[in-house]
């Protein structure tokens, strides 16, 4: 009698909380924040029932003729779609308004939009590093330190425009501990 019950608490176990645990993950992609794993046990919790709650009927209705189906779906392909709605939701400007915005830094929503730019960094000590930010470049996000990776570094002409890439460049590492400020300019690939 107790084998029976720990099977079905461990099935419970899988069909309640994976849902939420695949959901919380979408989420976290599609916003490109991870909160700390104390916080995440009630939106585990949350993205369940919001889950079940939708898939009630069907489970209701389904379960009996198409058990391994169902139960599939509801486990796997629901939470994920659940997760990319409520991080396609969270973006947009209506909830933005009403709800704080789910990025917390200025950094990571500015980098998270995978445009190119034209970007000056300003260092601690005034100096002035220019380049491409562009598909192949790369910035950290939250929770980690600020960091930019450039594709290519540029030198700035007297004016402080682009002139020309470093001969041979390769791009250029910056560290979060010596930026002072970044400038980002629309991206024109006739620039330069």
């Amino acid at each position: 009698m107790d084998n029976i019950l720990e099977h079905n608490k461990i099935i419970l176990f899988i069909l309640f909380i994976i849902s939420g645990v695949i959901a919380l993950r979408t989420y976290e992609l599609i916003i490109g924040v991870k909160k700390e794993s104390y916080q995440q046990v009630i939106d585990v919790f949350t993205y369940s029932c919001i889950n079940y709650a939708l898939l009630l009927p069907v489970i209701f209705y389904f379960s009996e003729s198409y058990p391994l189906i169902v139960y599939s779906i509801s486990i796997f392909v629901t939470p994920i779609i659940l997760g990319m709605i409520c991080g396609w939701l969270r973006t947009k400007a209506f909830f933005t308004k009403k709800l704080p915005h789910p990025i917390g830094k200025p950094w990571d929503f500015v980098f998270s939009n995978k445009k190119p730019y034209w970007v000056i960094v300003t260092l601690e000590n005034g100096k002035k590093i220019a380049g491409k930010y562009s598909f192949k470049s790369f910035s950290s996000s939250a929770p980690h330190d600020e960091q930019l990776y450039l594709e290519e570094a540029w030198i700035l002409n007297d004016d402080g425009g682009f002139d020309r890439p470093i001969n041979q460049t390769a791009g250029i590492l910056i560290t979060s501990n010596r930026i002072e400020s970044v400038e980002l300019f629309k991206y024109l690939e006739k620039e330069g």
